[in-house]
């Protein structure tokens, strides 16, 4: 049987709570939807899917914005390349794009903002 329920991407850090995708999860499939998790350390290149959530977490990179790096704060360098690139992915075909939080920012980081 061939699975016709649109796939909806979810970025997600594999260093924070699995709360926020589990409640992202469920209301995508109460939508009928298939989530499918994605992470930085996935081969994420080849991933095929048919809308994208940018879900929150912690601060992008200042380098990609020319902000000012802040003193011991956290960052995923790998994490922001791969949202950029799903961005960048679901913008030339098309496709829906919700951010939350961080995944507004990157958005906005993403069109020039900062």
């Amino acid at each position: 049987m061939h699975n016709t329920k649109p796939v909806i991407a979810i970025t997600k850090s594999e260093h924070r709570s699995r709360i926020s995708w589990f409640f992202l999860s469920l209301i995508v499939r109460l939508m009928g939807a298939h989530p499918m998790d994605i992470t930085a350390n996935m081969d994420y290149h080849d991933i095929d899917f048919d809308a994208l959530i940018l879900s929150g977490g912690i601060d992008i990179h200042p380098d990609r914005y020319d902000g000012e790096k802040k003193q011991n704060e956290p960052y995923d360098l790998d994490r922001d390349e791969m949202e950029f690139f799903l961005l960048k992915k679901a913008e030339d075909k098309n496709l829906p794009v919700l951010g939350i939080c961080r995944g507004s920012q990157l958005m906005n980081i993403a069109r020039g903002g900062t």
